[in-house]
């Protein structure tokens, strides 16, 4: 690694607390929630609801490019999350949360006025999960941030699609993240998170790729059709390499695809019974560019990234048990 490289992966993305509670199916139809639904609430909305719901079950910070520095930290790399929390006590539950796995971050320095996010995940009896999430300060990354001296610093940063939304951080990325990583050689890649935004937004995700300076893109085959409008994914990859060097497109149960080097790959995998597939996504970004980090091929990734994608979902909450001792078990890089 350079020397002036000392961090290894850097996430740029929101930063959110998963609070969970157990429920009943019948409290769900009181608060009027469709079960097992998704779905955006207000700071009134979330206030009403964790009154009605009483003390948690257990809180988690969380985050889609966060989990994946997480992964990352735990396979030994140097990590760093480029994230922005309130001043409030789920402030204080983030900060000790990525203390407490050694992962630097520009959480105090960025800290806003205001809510950190946060997202109330409900657990029925079954195992369903019904999420409501508040996005509070997160997306609140402001121009005057001091991004050259994390960029110039770090060799991988993986930027979250979830906050392409967003007019002014969008601004950010395209008008100061990509010219200063362009800048310093640092290599960026991208989730294209959720098919939802990847439809509503299509022409920022076209514009980020027409830059030419995403070398790797995540996404699921929901995402990928969404944003090429190809049915195969063979034709989707294909269509993303012309302007992404490294295309991963993700499969559920049939595992994962590659388009790199004018190749394209199909890497199987195990199925398994899913109990929740929240965090898999993030888990195989995490452990996928880990191995490419450490100089593996695209190949070995995909194979470590399904395996660890595999215990992800065998467990809730985003980064369960299962997967952190399978994550342990691994042989070192």
């Amino acid at each position: 690694m350079p020397f002036n490289k000392t961090i290894e992966l850097a996430s740029f993305g929101n930063t959110i607390v998963d609070i969970e509670y157990t429920v009943s199916d019948e409290l769900l139809m009181d608060l009027g929630i469709e079960k097992s639904s998704m779905t955006l609430i207000d700071h009134p909305t979330k206030n009403r609801i964790m009154a009605m719901l009483g003390p948690s079950s257990h809180m988690s910070s969380g985050g889609s490019t966060a989990n994946s520095v997480f992964i990352a930290a735990l396979r030994g790399l140097k990590t760093f999350h480029c994230g922005v929390v309130g001043n409030d006590t789920l402030g204080s539950v983030v900060h000790d949360a990525f203390a407490g796995a050694t992962i630097q971050s520009s959480l105090s320095a960025w800290s806003q006025s205001g809510d950190t996010a946060c997202c109330l995940v409900l657990i029925t009896p079954d195992g369903e999960r019904t999420m409501l999430t508040y996005l509070g300060v997160s997306s609140r990354f402001l121009p005057t941030f001091d991004y050259d001296s994390i960029i110039n610093r770090t060799r991988i940063m993986l930027i979250e699609g979830y906050l392409i939304p967003d007019d002014t951080v969008y601004d950010i990325i395209l008008n100061t993240v990509i010219p200063l990583a362009a800048q310093h050689k640092t290599t960026l890649a991208l989730t294209l998170s959720n098919d939802g935004i990847v439809t509503a937004f299509t022409n920022r995700f076209h514009e980020l790729m027409d830059t030419h300076c995403i070398h790797t893109v995540f996404c699921n085959k929901a995402e990928s059709f969404a944003l090429t409008h190809h049915h195969h994914v063979a034709d989707q990859a294909a269509y993303m390499s012309h302007h992404i060097p490294e295309v991963i497109i993700t499969d559920n149960q049939y595992g994962a695809y590659s388009h790199h080097n004018g190749v394209f790959h199909h890497h199987p995998t195990t199925p398994v019974t899913p109990l929740d597939t929240t965090g898999a996504g993030d888990a195989f970004a995490g452990i996928y560019l880990a191995h490419r980090i450490r100089s593996r091929s695209v190949s070995d990734a995909c194979i470590a990234a399904n395996y660890i994608a595999g215990h992800a979902v065998q467990g809730y909450s985003p980064r369960p048990h299962q997967l952190q001792t399978a994550i342990a078990k691994m042989p070192s890089l």
